[in-house]
């Protein structure tokens, strides 16, 4: 069964070489890079897989995270802060999408039903 994947990379005191993660990426269904460490992945494989196809091209210091992206019946939970093409591309993957809510950035107004960060 095909998943979402979302890998996150932290480069150790470098700059990331990301024409040799490229490769690797491109053996997923499909992927997404959303920012200069962050990739979601539609992929049929287990995150070991990944860990395997990931760490020849990790220098020993880098960290590495990989995790499923929940699903319930065929649909995504989840909900947060990123770029429009992102919520598209997942959309793009995963039909019905009613379960996903794309907030608006940071620096917006939150509606009057959710709390603000630190006021309770």
């Amino acid at each position: 069964m095909n998943k979402f994947l979302h890998i996150g990379i932290h480069f150790e005191a470098r700059k990331p070489e990301i024409a040799e993660l490229v490769p690797v990426f491109n053996k997923a269904l499909d992927w997404v890079r959303y920012a200069p460490n962050n990739w979601i992945v539609l992929t049929s494989s287990v995150p070991d897989v990944w860990y395997y196809r990931l760490k020849p091209v990790l220098h020993d210091n880098d960290s590495l995270f990989i995790c499923e992206i929940a699903t319930v019946d065929g649909l995504l939970i989840g909900t947060g802060y990123l770029p429009h093409f992102v919520w598209e591309w997942l959309k793009k993957h995963r039909q019905p999408y009613s379960q996903i809510a794309e907030l608006p950035g940071p620096d917006s107004e939150p509606p009057r039903s959710l709390p603000r960060p630190g006021s309770g």
